[in-house]
């Protein structure tokens, strides 16, 4: 009896211990960890101005590069998936890119 007790007290431990080394890994391969925007985090732009967005990934393994791309004023800066940005008007719009896969991963560009 004690020795069947034993024995489940080391698969218990052994359990926790892989379970806490799990729990310590780096992300999973094929995740993004963090976007950047090339050429700053803020754009001069001027009504009818039209700029193309580039950003770069980083990341482990095979990183998945699908974004989800928004402007908080869509009335002052339209942004499609592309990252295309049409300036409509004046003011301040915040554009946000954002992985497809992690919503927390984003990077932003204040548009003035």
């Amino acid at each position: 009896m004690l020795r069947l007790w034993f024995n489940h007290a080391i698969n218990l431990g052994l359990l926790a211990f892989v379970l806490a080394a799990c729990s310590m890994t780096s992300p999973p391969p094929g995740t993004v960890t963090s976007i950047l925007v090339t050429g700053g985090d803020t754009l001069m732009l001027t009504p009818g101005d039209d700029v193309h967005l580039e950003w770069t990934f980083t990341g482990t393994g095979l990183i998945p590069s699908e974004v989800t791309i928004t402007s908080s004023e869509t009335d002052v800066v339209l942004a499609d998936e592309t990252g295309l940005l049409q300036a409509l008007a004046q003011g301040t719009s915040t554009v946000t890119i954002s992985s497809f896969r992690n919503d927390r991963v984003a990077a932003t560009v204040r548009c003035t």
